[in-house]
């Protein structure tokens, strides 16, 4: 498993690249590359509610993970959204995929100062 940090407004990009036993690159099979949010208790449900996790297949080899942020009232909350990935990569004829699960955490957001602003002298 791999984990990734991304806030609300951003997406994490990530690149399959496949090894075989002896570390040599194995290319994935074209079209086989599949992201799917799942829940990260049970780790098998693909889960639809929540944060609006969102896995977005770019090129055969690339895509990207996203999640809302966690609700602005809880300050120490931070989401936590599992993506299993699936290709074929198996470097042989026929379909035999090969799966791993990408953690996303996306904390919640906070302010980095006041941004007090003047907006003029005026009468008393």
């Amino acid at each position: 498993m791999i984990t990734v940090e991304a806030n609300g407004n951003q997406k994490f990009r990530l690149q399959v690249v496949p090894r075989d036993d002896s570390d040599a690159a194995a290319k994935i099979q074209a079209g086989s590359l599949k992201v799917t949010p799942i829940d990260p208790d049970s780790g098998a449900d693909p889960v639809t509610v929540g944060a609006n996790p969102l896995a977005i297949i770019e090129t055969d080899d690339t895509f990207s993970v996203q999640a809302d942020r966690p609700n602005a009232d809880d300050q120490e909350a931070v989401v936590i959204r599992d993506f299993l990935i699936e290709g074929d990569a198996d470097l042989g004829s026929g379909v035999e995929t090969i799966n791993e699960v990408v953690r996303l955490r996306v904390p919640t957001t906070r302010a980095k100062n006041l941004n007090t602003t003047a907006l003029g002298a005026v009468s008393r």
